[in-house]
């Protein structure tokens, strides 16, 4: 029987978008000799590689890419989704940075919008090279809930093809439904036990679904945590 750990990126391993800490990363590399460990994220491989380095990302066993869209083992694409937005959706999106009340919106909508391999990523202060002040609209959208309200409207439209859920810390992701982090599930053997760590483990947040269906195995354990100190804290004291 299989000890495995799955963690999400943004707010559980790292700050949203930034490099890890290097004291955390020397504990993680010792970490991944002892376990196998997975990463499941909404992100790609290259903002993955970013924020841990290309050595310690390559400790990974398995890399669930844009919400288990891509999966990448030993270096090598295993599964490659095909998905992508259709027009209506695109378009519904494009409405939605124009509606927003946030003062420092992304001025050209068409930049709110990043496409990976079977999902996309959206905000409505931009993405990538794009994106603006993540920290202040972060808080902004605490308080005013601006993306759970665009992801409910996108669902009430779309949600008998497609999928919209928070992610991060300024973003929501979208992908094709029942096509969530939840489907890597299948990757895994039902008697493992098995440890996922996230952030956003809350019913419409994009580590939910897959928290559920661990949390279904007999040996299936989450621990949602606030950043990656908390993360760091359970590893140390736990296993």
């Amino acid at each position: 029987m299989m000890i495995d750990f799955i963690f999400d990126l943004d707010g559980t391993l790292t700050n949203a978008r930034e490099y890890i800490d290097p004291q955390f990363k020397e504990f993680m590399h010792e970490f991944t000799e002892k376990y196998s460990c997975s990463i499941c994220t909404g992100s790609d491989y290259a903002k993955v590689e970013s924020q841990l380095g290309k050595n310690l990302t390559e400790r990974f066993d398995t890399l669930f890419l844009s919400s288990g869209n891509h999966v990448v083992q030993d270096g090598k694409d295993v599964y490659k989704s095909k998905w992508s937005l259709s027009q209506e959706e695109y378009w519904f999106l494009m409405e939605q940075v124009k509606a927003s009340d946030y003062f420092n919106k992304v001025s050209d909508s068409v930049n709110s919008i990043e496409t990976r391999i079977g999902c996309a990523n959206f905000s409505v202060i931009g993405v990538g090279e794009f994106q603006l002040d993540r920290s202040t609209y972060s808080t902004w959208d605490k308080q005013h809930q601006e993306r759970q309200e665009i992801a409910e409207a996108f669902n009430n439209l779309f949600g008998h093809k497609s999928s919209a859920v928070i992610g991060g810390s300024v973003s929501i992701d979208i992908t094709q439904k029942g096509k969530d982090k939840a489907q890597i599930i299948q990757y895994f053997e039902a008697q493992d036990t098995i440890h996922f760590f996230g952030d956003k483990i809350i019913p419409g947040g994009n580590d939910y679904t897959l928290a559920m269906a661990v949390n279904k195995l007999e040996n299936g354990n989450s621990y949602t945590v606030k950043n990656w100190q908390q993360t760091f804290k359970i590893l140390k004291t736990q296993f």
